[in-house]
């Protein structure tokens, strides 16, 4: 199996075109939409979320254009390209096999290992549980 890091960037790739399936949206938008699916657990940092954007252009799954936010204020904007469209269709199969309880229950450890994982090399790096925990969930 790949690093967590792997896992989290697979993740939030999936999260952003999941996000954009629906209507064109810009950065800022994208990381509010995934805080709030998330029930506020995720939060997209700039540092990850630009990149992925990034990525998923240059991989042909998204396409931006610039346009004006509803505040008025120039923005790029990213929505699904048809191979974009295609993955999206590939995720909602997958989510079908994933809702299987056997499988909802083994992502569950795994995400759990995953978590309890970064939270101990948190706090060996010096952080405070509470910080430390707080700080592994941001990330994952």
């Amino acid at each position: 199996m790949g690093k967590p890091s792997d896992l989290v960037q697979g993740t939030l790739d999936l999260l952003i075109l999941k996000t954009t399936s629906l209507e064109p949206k810009h950065g800022w938008a994208i990381a509010k939409r995934i805080q709030q699916i998330s029930k506020e657990e995720l939060q997209v940092q700039q540092g990850s979320l630009y990149p992925a954007l990034h990525r998923l252009e240059q991989q042909g799954w998204i396409k931006a254009h610039w346009g004006e936010t509803e505040g008025g204020r120039k923005a790029k904007f990213y929505s699904l390209t048809r191979a974009g469209k295609r993955t999206d269709q590939v995720v909602l199969s997958l989510r079908s096999l994933l809702r299987r309880p056997q499988v909802e229950h083994e992502l569950d450890d795994e995400l759990r290992f995953h978590l309890e994982q970064q939270i101990e090399e948190n706090i060996a790096a010096g952080m405070a549980p509470d910080d430390a925990r707080y700080a592994a969930r941001r990330v994952l």
